[in-house]
């Protein structure tokens, strides 16, 4: 089973299929995210993670974490957000292709973000990243 990151909207759209693959870009490191979003100018792919904290305290709760400290509110973003977020990264990246590892899947990623997130902004869907282990 491998890591990837994959959207949550705020609510569902009947017909509008929001999958993406989301594993190439999982792939890289934290430190190479990091940097890479620095560099293009752009937030990190994890100011975009969120939970909702019922859920996330479930899933805490059974790795024995205090249930007495307050989880954050889920969090929700503007589907501009993610269009810039990806634009920026794609463009930096078709500049620097050796940037990272693996940046023709990151590139594929991207991309799948993005029809996401012009679908979203049609619709008026909120949303937010999850990480799936």
């Amino acid at each position: 089973m491998s890591v990837a990151f994959f959207i949550v909207t705020e609510r569902e759209v009947e017909g509008f299929e929001t999958f993406v693959n989301g594993k190439a870009i999982a792939k890289v490191s934290d430190k190479e995210m990091q940097k890479l979003c620095t560099v293009a100018g752009v937030k990190s792919i994890y100011d975009f993670v969120s939970a909702d904290p019922e859920e996330l305290a479930e899933l805490l709760g059974d790795e024995g974490a205090d249930e007495s400290e307050e989880l954050p509110a889920e969090q929700w973003f503007e589907p501009q957000e993610g269009l810039e977020w990806t634009t920026k990264l794609v463009a930096y990246l078709n500049a620097n292709p050796a940037a990272i590892k693996g940046t023709s899947g990151v590139l594929s990623d991207l991309a799948e973000y993005e029809q996401v997130f012009k679908g979203m902004q049609s619709h008026g869907v909120r949303w937010h990243f999850a990480v799936d282990f």
